[in-house]
């Protein structure tokens, strides 16, 4: 186990047991927003295996939880006390065909793949203690759903400035927020509508790398490139059917996180 995961985990340890998290307000500038990773965490829970239902639930009993939405906003609340080392919610691939390159990319393994991935190794590490694994496990909750938003994996990261149904803001919390807020439907009632989606467009499998890598992707070819030459204006205004017109891919990645957030808890080994 690397030295940084290692402190992460102590960090998130630490302040568990100090009951500080349920005094923090997460901030707006959260992939998907809260509610959004609650979606993905509530179609995921809907694939665990027993065997994964299991161990899952075994961890969060340990802090009087007995469910992975229940825990799915908090990587980004404790990532707002700014304690300790904190691990990426992000990586910056370029926008073109050049592959992905860990030492530039996720240098000490400080982005988010090397997140997932280490979370993944520290729960199936028999070494670590509960507590540990229990913040491993809120980490992948969450992480898994941050990689499925393109602008979480693109190297513009759509921070400029739009205007949206007579509202300023920027583009990447127009992603981050507005097409879930738009629904007006419960978290588990969203992930009943995602989760019905055509199932073949929405494969379990992968790695971190391919996950980063299609966000990246729809990043540029399709959000960015949609904007084309109004990128150049001093302040785009989004048409009113924006979120109609992407909702599609929104659902896509929600499913997808979902469903393979699932296949990699299925997949874990506690010991």
């Amino acid at each position: 186990m690397r030295g940084t995961v290692v402190i992460i985990m102590r960090s998130a340890v630490a302040l568990a047991f100090m009951g500080m998290f349920t005094m923090i307000q997460t901030g707006s500038a959260l992939a998907w927003n809260g509610m959004g990773h609650e979606v993905v965490a509530a179609i995921a829970e809907k694939h665990l295996t027993a065997t994964g239902r299991l161990w899952v639930g075994e961890l969060l009993s340990a802090e009087g939880k007995t469910s992975i939405v229940e825990v799915a906003r908090w990587a980004d609340r404790i990532r707002d006390l700014k304690v300790g080392v904190q691990p990426s919610h992000l990586v910056r691939l370029p926008l073109d065909e050049r592959e992905y390159d860990p030492a530039k990319q996720c240098k000490n393994h400080r982005c988010i793949i090397g997140a997932i991935d280490e979370s993944v190794a520290a729960l199936n590490d028999p070494a670590l203690p509960t507590e540990a694994k229990v913040a491993a496990l809120k980490y992948i909750v969450h992480l898994v759903g941050d990689i499925h938003q393109p602008l979480h994996a693109s190297e513009d990261p759509g921070v400029f400035k739009v205007i949206f149904k007579g509202k300023e803001m920027t583009f990447h919390d127009v992603w981050d927020s507005a097409f879930i807020r738009s629904r007006k439907m419960s978290v588990h009632d969203i992930a009943d509508m995602v989760d019905d989606f055509e199932r073949g467009n929405a494969p379990a499998g992968g790695s971190t790398v391919s996950w980063a890598i299609e966000s990246r992707n729809l990043a540029r070819d399709v959000l960015l490139r949609d904007l084309g030459a109004q990128r150049a204006t001093a302040m785009l205004v989004l048409p009113d059917d924006y979120l109609e017109r992407h909702w599609p891919a929104v659902r896509l990645r929600l499913e997808q996180a979902g469903l393979r957030l699932a296949s990699l808890l299925n997949g874990i080994r506690m010991r």
